[in-house]
């Protein structure tokens, strides 16, 4: 049954409200909408049950992960050194989270936000729903944002659980696993997983507005095109350019590889004490890596995203027939 909280504010309610300012008065629609759909959303178990999941399953495979460390020999003037990379620390998560729980991530976006509007035509509510005084664009933009919402809120489940096997890891292998950099570790999540997000959902939501009855195959398209970024992008851009425009990141965690980088340092530090080369390389574990130049194309993928979700919000229409 459709919650009356969806109806437009009465007329009561805004003399009500009279003192607020006039956009507060316009947004009030919005925040309807978004009240209404976390109601809803909260009020059921499998959400809790998904996040539970979600959250063992980030646990699991960064255990799994940094279980299997890369670990090489190199000669120096000391003896052979043998070097572990540690996959919980900067370096190791940023060449890590893009292939593994990045593309785990791009699974669920497209599943949590194509049928944002489309599940009520599914469920018979569509046109009830349009009956009433909503305007159309605080239903589009509504159902987006608590899309959005749900999608940042499987991101934010996986930093909980990066963040808790980081910490876990280090009081049972402290050997191996460094101390967790909670601030580096909480930059490469926002790095890694917020672009995504907001590509994936704006596009995800803003086709799956416009051709409801395609919702399935948007989603097969999404997880296609997402998948296939890289190998496709390789084609056309190489190096720094295509990290820079790869949004999956895959592409910069990828070079230069981890033993190219591991040949180098011990290159660097054949001559010098093992006490010097520990300190070398804690420092390499522990940088961050220079995004500076991925600013402007993650910028500007992101206002893709946004751009089909304001196209959705032009052209909707409040009744099916009406798109012929």
């Amino acid at each position: 049954m459709i919650n009356s909280t969806l109806s437009a504010p009465s007329e009561s309610s805004s003399t009500d409200t009279g003192i607020a300012p006039a956009y507060l008065r316009r947004l009030s629609p919005l925040f309807t909408v978004i009240r209404w759909e976390l109601r809803r959303l909260t009020s059921t178990q499998m959400i809790w049950i998904s996040a539970l999941l979600v959250f063992v399953l980030t646990c699991l495979l960064e255990v799994a992960i940094s279980s299997n460390p890369d670990t090489a020999t190199f000669p120096s003037d000391y003896g052979a050194r043998k070097v572990t990379i540690d996959w919980l620390s900067n370096y190791g998560l940023f060449h890590t989270l893009p292939t593994f729980l990045g593309l785990i991530l791009a699974l669920f976006i497209p599943f949590l936000c194509t049928d944002g509007v489309a599940r009520d035509l599914k469920r018979g509510a569509y046109e009830l729903i349009m009956t009433t005084a909503l305007p159309s664009w605080a239903y589009v933009w509504g159902r987006y944002l608590c899309c959005l919402l749900l999608s940042l809120g499987v991101a934010c489940v996986m930093l909980l659980g990066i963040l808790t096997t980081a910490v876990g890891m280090r009081l049972f292998q402290p050997d191996i696993v460094l101390t967790p950099d909670f601030r580096g570790i909480l930059f490469l999540w926002a790095v890694i997983f917020l672009p995504p997000v907001l590509i994936i959902s704006g596009v995800s939501f803003g086709l799956g507005t416009l051709f409801p009855r395609f919702s399935n195959l948007i989603k097969v398209v999404m997880l296609l095109g997402w998948f296939l970024d890289r190998p496709l992008l390789g084609r056309f851009a190489t190096g720094d350019v295509a990290a820079a425009w790869d949004p999956t990141s895959q592409t910069a965690a990828s070079i230069p590889s981890t033993g190219t980088v591991l040949t180098q340092l011990a290159r660097q530090t054949q001559h010098a004490t093992t006490a010097m080369f520990l300190v070398r390389l804690h420092a390499f574990e522990t940088q961050l890596p220079d995004v500076s130049s991925w600013i402007i194309p993650r910028l500007i993928w992101v206002s893709l995203g946004i751009a089909v979700v304001l196209l959705a919000s032009l052209y909707f229409r409040r009744f099916r027939d009406a798109r012929g």
